[in-house]
């Protein structure tokens, strides 16, 4: 169906266009397209897409597709995308993507995108923001300038070090990537890569044979944190981690 202008309740079948502004509730088999503002609820079985300000709940199937600002929240099987700001929530199983500001919450199952400042929390497998005053939990995350919060995940990257990073990696713009060789109590040679901040510093690393087994293709895996204390042209290291031991004597 196409409408000039929706107040108060709209169902149909398969498809409705509405040219004007929608105020109300708009359901729809396949697809809702509204050209003006909206405000209100709009449930689609496939996508809704609105070339205007949204204000109120989306609930697609596939996609949620915002040209103006979004007020709410966006919830979609596949896609959210807000080329205006954001205030609200995107819930997604795929991908929540804003290219403006963001404040509120992203939630999917593989990415979210922020293009400009968020202010808020991204919780997914990958995560990057422009710049994020908030919280980041992935497996990856990463900002493209400052970032002042808190970066959880196995693999942290901000620009700035300005934030706290919870990780096995964690990476800024002043990191510097150090390769050692050396012997230790557990094996004869190790090689370790370390990644040093200004004060903290993540290593990973590989050695053997272990002096644990006779066999030759014994071997340890070793993870370490450690915090640094520079005096003059020394440091001193203090470090915790552990070390996985593959004896293999067979």
């Amino acid at each position: 169906s196409i409408k000039e202008k929706m107040n108060g309740v709209s169902i149909n079948g398969l498809l409705s266009k509405i040219e004007g502004d929608c105020s109300g509730l708009v359901i729809n088999g396949i697809g809702n397209i509204t050209k003006g503002k909206t405000q209100g609820v709009s449930l689609s079985g496939y996508i809704n897409l609105h070339f205007d300000s949204s204000k109120g709940i989306q609930i697609a199937g596939l996609s949620n597709f915002n040209v103006g600002n979004t007020s709410g929240v966006q919830f979609s099987g596949i896609h959210n995308f807000s080329a205006g700001d954001l205030l609200g929530i995107q819930l997604s199983g795929g991908m929540n993507i804003s290219a403006s500001h963001v404040s509120g919450l992203q939630l999917s199952g593989l990415f979210n995108v922020s293009l400009e400042n968020m202010q808020g929390v991204q919780l997914s497998i990958g995560n990057y923001a422009r710049t994020i005053y908030g919280t980041q939990i992935g497996i990856f995350n990463a900002v493209g300038r400052a970032a002042k919060g808190v970066q959880i995940g196995l693999i942290n990257y901000a620009y700035e070090e300005s934030s706290l990073k919870i990780g096995l990696i964690n990476v800024s713009k002043e990191t510097h990537l150090q390769t050692l060789i050396y012997s230790s109590n557990s094996s004869f040679i190790n090689f370790a890569a370390r990644f040093s901040n200004k004060h903290y510093y993540n290593q990973i690393g590989v050695g053997f044979p272990s002096f644990l087994s006779p066999n030759t293709f014994s071997g340890t895996l070793n993870y370490r944190v450690g915090y640094s204390i520079p005096i003059h042209s020394l440091k001193i290291n203090s470090d915790l981690g552990f070390s996985h031991i593959s004896l293999r004597d067979k």
